[in-house]
């Protein structure tokens, strides 16, 4: 049976030892506190983990348009401004339309380049667990783990452990995702 935001939600509670399934019209009735406390922290520790590595299931690229800069005293130095994607969670790397990279600057939801029309690599804010692979599942349910934690077992001792593990996975992740981009 493929993973849901449920699923993944239970397994996090099974790691702090809290054997109790979510209701069954969960997220959208939250009528338990482990339905509310898995509706309060599942999409911070899905979008924290996604912005841990360079998840190659979740990666994207975009050809950005410039628009006008707000901001009349631009003080980037920069010649274009770009809203970013509306999914965008990490910059992996921007390219000019051949390939090559360039220098891009990002500062809160906009982009700014001296290029007109630059390609931006991204990881992208994607919610279907199905489409994760196995790695990025296993450190969305410990980042879940670590933030439950607490509320669920009133003790901090989870938190530190699960962090740690999360880590070490991103950390795993991101230098396969290295070799994968180099090949």
């Amino acid at each position: 049976m493929p993973d849901t935001a449920k699923s993944i939600c239970e397994k996090a509670m099974k790691k702090n030892r809290h054997y109790v399934e979510l209701s069954a019209g969960w997220p959208s009735t939250s009528t338990t506190f482990e339905d509310q406390t898995c509706s309060t922290f599942y999409d911070e520790a899905r979008r924290s983990t996604l912005r841990m590595a360079a998840w190659t299931c979740c990666l994207k690229r975009a050809t950005l348009t410039a628009v006008e800069d707000p901001d009349p005293d631009n003080l980037t130095g920069k010649t274009y401004t770009f809203d970013l994607p509306a999914d965008y969670i990490r910059k992996i790397g921007v390219e000019d339309g051949y390939g090559n990279p360039i220098d891009f600057l990002i500062e809160g939801a906009r982009g700014y380049s001296d290029t007109e029309e630059p390609v931006l690599v991204y990881v992208f804010d994607q919610t279907d667990p199905t489409k994760w692979d196995d790695l990025l599942k296993d450190a969305i349910i410990l980042m879940m783990a670590m933030l439950i934690a607490y509320p669920l077992t009133a003790s901090h001792e989870n938190e530190e452990g699960f962090i740690g593990q999360a880590t070490a996975i991103a950390e795993q992740a991101e230098d396969e995702s290295r070799r994968e981009r180099r090949t």
